[in-house]
Order: C-alpha cells, then structure tokens, then sequence
C-alpha cells in the first residue's frame, strides 16, 4: 500500500493519520523502555498494558477528530448554512 493512497482516504485533514501513528510510534516505545524494567511482570501482562494505552490513544484521536468536526460543522457556521444541508 502506497503513502498517497493512505493519506488519499483520510480525505481533506490527513493530519489525524499522522498523529494517530505518531502516538503509535510513541506508545510502543514507550512499551519496549518499560519491557527492561518490568521486573517480574509477565510478558502477556506487560503486552496488555501496551495494547491498552494504544487503543486509549486512537480512541482519544477519533475522540478529538470528531468533535473538532462537530464543533467545525455545529457551532462555526450560522444556523442558515446548516438549514440548507
């Protein structure tokens, strides 16, 4: 799969793209510097945490996306262009 057609399909904001896999990029770091110093946690626990603060964060992304978009459609334009959709 090419970057063009990724970014293609976010349509006119890819920014939530890039920051949905900044964070991921972030988080499973954040994951592999913990793995040194987990002491004697098992490795499937240490697994779920790391999945847990992914998902927290692309659900935070669509969380911030959508209301961005609601707040951009709803409370930004009068009550006349909203009338005409």
């Amino acid at each position: 799969m090419e970057w063009r057609s990724c970014t293609g399909s976010c349509g006119p904001n890819p920014g939530m793209l890039q920051g949905g896999l900044g964070s991921f990029v972030m988080v499973v770091a954040y994951g592999v510097y913990l793995l040194k110093g987990r002491g004697k946690m098992k490795m499937s626990l240490h697994l779920i945490h790391t999945q847990m603060a992914a998902q927290a964060c692309a659900v935070g992304a669509i969380t911030l996306g959508t209301t961005h978009t609601m707040y951009k459609d709803y409370m930004l334009k009068p009550s006349t262009d909203r009338a005409q959709k």
